[in-house]
């Protein structure tokens, strides 16, 4: 259970998105950008006005639907009905708030309870603020636009996944029920929760279903593991699958249903989308994988960076064994160029559009021939590094198998017998969910790697700290404050926690303050944003 001081932040923080709402209703009080269409559109719903559709619009009417509900229940309460936009924006500040906090706990019990481990040292919460802070969440917060609320309902079918693993039929079917309800919610709110509320959790549910029935599976630790254990888990996998498809197929039942949902909704809508299909066609875009890496490097250093500290300071003999083998290096960066040279899409959105940060990013990356290719190796090291903080996160159980030991000593290392270790499988289904998840998009948008970056953040941990010899605490300067910290693993979640403040300060302050004309809209603010 939250300790004292565990609300007393929690409750700094919710005072941070409704100060930052606050800031927006007061300086932004029109709809802004996308908000042009969502907030009209709700209105119109608000209304009653349920034939009432803007062309423009992607994305189904899940948002507007939980606005209109809201609206109801509002009017019952309080005898009157109001969907002005400081109403309409206030859903996804009380959903990052308090919504998306309280389930990303739940989450966190529930794969400690997978693991047969527990948290007793306030790493859980600490991480669950963390996660609430981060910048994309906490930026869309405040405006009414549909991220907030389709990563909630994707974390819901995420909980009640769990759920659906209990042992008693009648709960393991009810959760399966309330599992297929809100992932067929999520596809109203964005069509892409398909390969998050379906593929992901399909995959994971596979899995399972192949250890609970103690089939044999190749699935070593992410840490331990090369290219080829890869091949060989999913092989493996699918040879165990074939074994007893009927048991299987029952279980995936909801996910499958989706899938049908989901289909059926393409061919019924020729596509997609919903509106301006002309400037959202589905395409190849493989670089999409590539951008994600740097992009959770930027976010998450706090966090990976002591995984690769944690592997050379009490790990060191078996540094080797944990750095990718050249030729498999080389090769996956020629592949890696080879994606950039014939299939970089540059979306004319993108270049049209200097309000985002990722005009800019691609102003760089273009301004010569050359630096795309020269990003390749940036790509390949952030890819590692992010693996290997996923494959190096455990949890050390002690003697009982329940309460985790605190430290190890600077010449031990977390073997596979005494660490509950992220495994290929885990690792594998996230791939393949997120290449489908992402490479589907031509636009590059940072709204659009939230999901990846949450549910690889969900699976990392600090590693544990390290006993460190009396003449390494002795230690000055900056290897003396690294020295200390890896020997409290809380204080990289605090470095975390100043990270996400300074890149929100600095980002919701442009977005307020640092406002900008353009020459053929003279007098309209243009604001910068994610």
């Amino acid at each position: 259970m939250p300790t004292v001081q565990d609300i007393a932040i929690f409750s700094l923080i919710s005072s941070l998105y409704i100060t930052w709402l606050h800031q927006v209703n007061t300086i932004v009080s029109q709809p802004y950008l996308d908000e042009v269409f969502h907030v009209p559109q709700a209105q119109a719903y608000c209304a009653g006005k349920f034939r009432t559709w803007d062309p423009k619009i992607t994305t189904p009417p899940g948002l507007y639907i939980v606005s209109y509900l809201l609206s109801k229940a509002k009017q019952l309460v309080f005898s009157g009905t109001d969907c002005g936009l400081a109403d309409l924006r206030w859903l996804n500040t009380l959903l990052a708030s308090c919504v998306i906090p309280a389930q990303v706990w739940d989450l966190y019990r529930q794969l400690g309870r997978s693991r047969r481990t527990s948290q007793k040292d306030g790493i859980s919460f600490h991480n669950v603020m963390n996660i609430g802070l981060f910048p994309l969440l906490f930026f869309f917060s405040g405006l009414y636009y549909t991220d907030v609320c389709s990563v909630s309902l994707v974390l819901g079918a995420y909980e009640y996944h769990f759920r659906s693993l209990q042992d008693a039929s009648s709960v393991r079917n009810l959760a399966s029920a309330k599992m297929f309800i809100i992932g067929l919610y999520s596809l109203l709110m964005r069509q892409t929760n398909i390969f998050w509320a379906a593929v992901f959790l399909a995959g994971l549910h596979a899995v399972h279903h192949v250890k609970r029935t103690k089939q044999s599976l190749a699935d070593p630790p992410v840490g331990e593991a090369y290219l080829e254990d890869y091949i060989k888990t999913a092989v493996s996998l699918a040879i165990a699958a074939l074994k007893d498809p009927l048991s299987l197929l029952m279980g995936l039942w909801p996910y499958l249903a989706l899938l049908t949902s989901f289909s059926t909704f393409v061919l019924v809508n020729g596509g997609v989308v919903l509106g301006d299909k002309e400037n959202h066609v589905a395409s190849i875009h493989i670089p999409q994988m590539l951008y994600l890496w740097p992009y959770v490097m930027f976010f998450s250093w706090p966090v990976i960076l002591p995984h690769i500290i944690h592997i050379l300071v009490s790990d060191f003999t078996s540094l080797k064994s944990k750095l990718p083998r050249p030729i498999v290096a080389i090769l996956t960066m020629a592949i890696m160029a080879l994606a950039v040279h014939f299939n970089t899409i540059v979306h004319p959105f993108t270049l049209a559009d200097n309000r985002h940060y990722v005009f800019y990013v691609f102003r760089l990356l273009l301004r010569h021939p050359s630096i795309k290719y020269a990003a390749v190796p940036i790509y390949f090291s952030c890819a590692w590094a992010a693996i290997t903080a996923l494959g190096n996160s455990h949890t050390l159980p002690g003697k009982d198998g329940d309460k985790p030991t605190s430290t190890i000593s600077v010449n031990q290392t977390a073997s596979e017998e005494n660490a509950i270790l992220t495994r290929t499988s885990l690792l594998l289904v996230f791939l393949i969910s997120t290449t489908l998840s992402l490479v589907t998009a031509p636009l590059v948008e940072p709204r659009y790697f939230i999901l990846p970056w949450l549910i690889w953040r969900l699976h990392v941990q600090p590693p544990p700290p390290i006993q460190l010899s009396p003449r390494s605490k002795s230690t000055k300067g900056l290897l003396g404050i690294v020295s200390w910290m890896l020997e409290h693993r809380s204080t990289w979640l605090y470095l975390e926690t100043a990270w996400f403040l300074l890149i929100n300060l600095a980002t919701c302050w442009m977005f307020l303050y640092r406002g900008f004309e353009w020459e053929q809209e003279p007098g309209a603010v243009q604001r910068f944003m994610w």
